[in-house]
């Protein structure tokens, strides 16, 4: 899977289904309440945080378009190699 570098714009489709542009300001979290690791927390773009209004969070099947890749810099590679790896050994246990 192509992960999303973080500063990266999207359009995610709600639960409403419209869709909403997005940018990452996160990767690979724990949300409570949610089973397993969610892909992605983001900000409503061009807005960015708006007070009192929690992040929106969604997996990488969600995500309708990409309007930016962000650039990665080295320690984002590596993290992203290292998501990769564990993923797949998530798959091999499953």
């Amino acid at each position: 899977m192509n992960k999303l570098g973080i500063g990266s714009v999207v359009g995610v489709l709600g639960t409403d289904q419209e869709i909403y542009k997005v940018m990452v300001i996160s990767r690979s979290i724990m949300v409570d309440g949610v089973d397993g690791i969610i892909d992605y927390a983001g900000v409503i773009y061009p807005y960015g945080y708006i007070k009192d209004t929690p992040p929106i969070i969604f997996n990488q099947n969600q995500v309708e378009i990409i309007h930016h890749n962000a650039k990665q810099d080295i320690a984002e590679q590596i993290l992203i190699k290292i998501e990769d790896k564990i993923d797949q050994l998530k798959e091999k246990n499953d």
